[in-house]
């Protein structure tokens, strides 16, 4: 046994008189009351039953985690018999709140309840010490399995209930309570897939069961017990649904027992309900703010903050603090489904804090907690802000899914409504390289712009750097709004009306930011059939150079061969101009973000086609079936913009409209033969995808 092994053992007591363990071959047993609990495939079992609750059955957890020890491959284990859950797991994303905690990376947490391990994996990446409790061992062993294949020793996994916990009084700093508090109160085994299989019903769980206790009081000795075990200074985080949530007002079904407006019912009514259609008890209680406040301080914490968390607390797209989400409330309705642009219309910016669909905690057992979130403590580090800045409020918000990719915060640090700073920190620590090469990148684009009207248009960074193992990059907040493009429709003659006057103002930024960054001038002819050999053998390489792409790809060469006499200015390219996260608008212009793709040099097409053509590939795929990409072009309706654009471009840049002609084709080109990072799908560029090059390779746009 390692001593790290041991000293967790160590630290384990009876869960039944609070006395110390010692280890007897595959048990430990009580010094004082000589109970013996199994040690199960290196987890120690505090169960008084082999109790299970899992999204897939038992039998399934058990080929998952024997594949996964066989193939030495937790993850294509996974894929091939849990395909369908990758998401409750293998995003770090499920942990972005974590930088709102007011740990260090001396901490010792518990994540009670850790099922999968989806919160306690990329926890253990920035604290020193990760419990794992949950009431399933095959779930537990599945975790063991995953942090030991991906090198993490500071985890230890213990099978217990939450109730009655193996370990001493003031043990933890933090105890992480996610989904979790809702179904305290079921004494039985539950299958998720069972629920969710049954469309329009809700658990298929015993219907003779007999509960002494109402699932408060169950919840409340839980609670107590998580607060008995966190040190006098230590925090419960705590994410639940919202009993009075709007998405349960507007007729979602609750997320447990599957049934509309069950949630916010009187118990005695909902339990009438349940046993009417379910034939069993009402006993997920989820609670409002104020209801949850209550419960907290009954079991013993009287100090708690509170956030809003838009839409669900497992993966939110928002988590912000109640006083900022009247501020926040057109930003958080953006892009969304349309039954909640309906309802945001309808509620008052002051109510919506109270009917967040989601509520995040943060409770102290302490009167007078000196509560510092992780993020303030490296900004404090840093020299971001002054003192104790007592005013200092982060916003966890919108972010790209992908471990390789950061989350995205919200910096206040006075009572202003508009943010000080955008700061971006890496999921996983150790991939660091995305932040490492914006930050590089807005270096640079920062000294071409210096002294440009454009150089107020991006953001200006203020820090980069690594601070208690936590990569982060800070850049000055930029007020702006998202494109009122509606991506998910097809191109209306209303949305085509917003298109243009979005395009017309990024047209103009466009050749400005390309006649400020200007690094030499080439010859057309001489620069592109060099470039086009090159990307040839890309596309040869990766096994791309079809026949039809050989054709297309000599159609071209000789177009190109056409303009001897033309010069083409080679300046820096943004890499991925586009309406979808990177273009915004304020009241003083456009505004241009996120530099990843950044190059210093290269030729004016990529970035022009790009904001042309994005929009229009995405609701492409809106359009009838059977049209291609060129039948699209054609309808009058979108034709005339496209020869509108195409002009303002040719005519701020000196471009002639017949080699722009050729532009589709050459970023298409330029795009699929791009070097990726590993943070980066190609795929996410709509340009990239297979069909969407073949067709932009074929086109010759008549813009006369």
């Amino acid at each position: 046994m390692d001593t790290y092994t041991k000293n967790f053992l160590n630290n384990l007591q009876c869960p039944k008189c609070h006395s110390s363990l010692k280890e007897e071959a595959d048990a430990l047993v009580c010094s004082f009351c000589s109970q013996q609990y199994r040690i199960v495939n290196n987890i120690p079992d505090f169960r008084k039953k082999n109790d299970y609750w899992c999204n897939v059955s038992r039998e399934k957890m058990q080929e998952l985690n024997k594949l996964a020890r066989d193939r030495g491959d937790w993850l294509g284990a996974a894929k091939k018999v849990v395909p369908q859950y990758l998401d409750h797991f293998v995003s770090f994303s499920r942990a972005d709140q974590q930088f709102l905690w007011p740990t260090t990376k001396e901490s010792r947490i518990l994540d009670a309840g850790s099922m999968w391990g989806g919160i306690t994996i990329p926890a253990a990446q920035y604290h020193k010490e990760v419990y794992a409790v949950d009431k399933t061992v095959e779930t537990l062993e599945f975790l063991n399995i995953r942090a030991e294949q991906m090198n993490f020793h500071n985890i230890h996994t213990v099978a217990a209930s939450l109730r009655n916990l193996p370990f001493s009084d003031n043990f933890f700093d933090l105890v992480i309570l996610n989904g979790v508090l809702e179904w305290v109160a079921l004494d039985e085994d539950v299958i998720l897939e069972k629920q969710w299989k049954r469309a329009g019903r809700g658990l298929k769980l015993k219907q003779n069961k007999k509960y002494s206790e109402n699932p408060t009081e169950m919840q409340l000795k839980v609670l107590q017990e998580i607060n008995r075990v966190l040190k006098p200074g230590g925090s419960l985080y705590l994410a639940i649904e919202n009993r009075i949530g709007y998405i349960y007002l507007a007729g979602w079904p609750d997320d447990h027992m599957n049934l509309p407006f069950i949630c916010f019912m009187p118990r005695f009514l909902a339990n009438f309900i349940t046993k009417l259609f379910l034939h069993c008890q009402y006993r997920t209680y989820v609670y409002s703010i104020s209801g949850c406040r209550s419960l907290l301080k009954k079991s013993g914490f009287p100090n708690t903050i509170f956030y809003g968390a838009f839409h669900h607390y497992n993966q939110p797209s928002e988590v912000i603090p109640l006083e900022l989400i009247s501020f926040l409330k057109k930003k958080i309705f953006t892009d969304k489904r349309w039954q909640l642009k309906f309802l945001s219309k309808l509620i008052p910016a002051g109510l919506l804090k109270y009917l967040s669909p989601s509520i995040i905690c943060l409770a102290s057992k302490s009167f007078k907690s000196d509560y510092k979130p992780r993020i303030k403590q490296i900004f404090q580090k840093a020299k971001l802000i002054r003192n104790n800045c007592p005013n200092f409020k982060a916003v966890k918000w919108d972010s790209r899914l992908g471990n390789n990719l950061p989350v995205n915060y919200l910096i206040y640090t006075d009572n202003s409504k508009i943010p000080t700073y955008f700061c971006k920190i890496s999921r996983d620590k150790q991939s660091t390289d995305t932040l490492k090469t914006e930050a590089i990148n807005l270096e640079s684009i920062g000294l071409l712009l210096k002294g440009k009207e454009l150089g107020l248009n991006i953001p200006r960074l203020v820090y980069y750097g690594t601070i208690d193992e936590i990569t982060f990059l800070v850049t000055e907040y930029i007020q702006a709004e998202k494109s009122k493009f509606n991506f998910n429709s097809r191109l209306t003659s209303q949305n085509l009306k917003k298109l243009d006057k979005e395009i017309n103002l990024a047209i103009e930024f466009l050749s400005k930011f390309q006649q400020y960054t200007v690094k030499r001038k080439v010859n057309a002819v001489q620069y592109l059939l060099s470039a086009i050999e090159e990307q040839k053998k890309k596309l040869e390489k990766n096994g791309l150079f079809t026949e039809e792409v050989k054709t297309l790809l000599n159609d071209l060469i000789n177009d190109v061969k056409k303009f001897k006499r033309v010069s083409l200015s080679l300046s820096s390219i943004q890499g991925d101009f586009d309406f979808f996260y990177n273009i915004m608008f304020g009241k003083d212009g456009l505004k241009l973000f996120d530099f990843e793709h950044y190059e210093s040099e290269g030729p004016p097409f990529l970035d022009f086609i790009t904001l042309i053509f994005n929009p229009i590939l995405v609701s492409y795929e809106y359009q009838k079936k059977g049209l291609s990409l060129i039948e699209i072009l054609d309808k009058p309706n979108l034709k005339n913009y496209l020869k509108s654009w195409f002009a303002k471009y040719s005519e701020l840049t000196g471009l002639p409209k017949e080699m722009l002609r050729l532009a589709p084709a050459i970023a298409a080109l330029e795009q699929k033969t791009k070097n990726y990072p590993a943070s980066r799908d190609p795929d996410s560029f709509p340009i990239y995808k297979q069909r969407a090059f073949n067709e932009m390779l074929s086109l010759k746009l008549n813009l006369l």
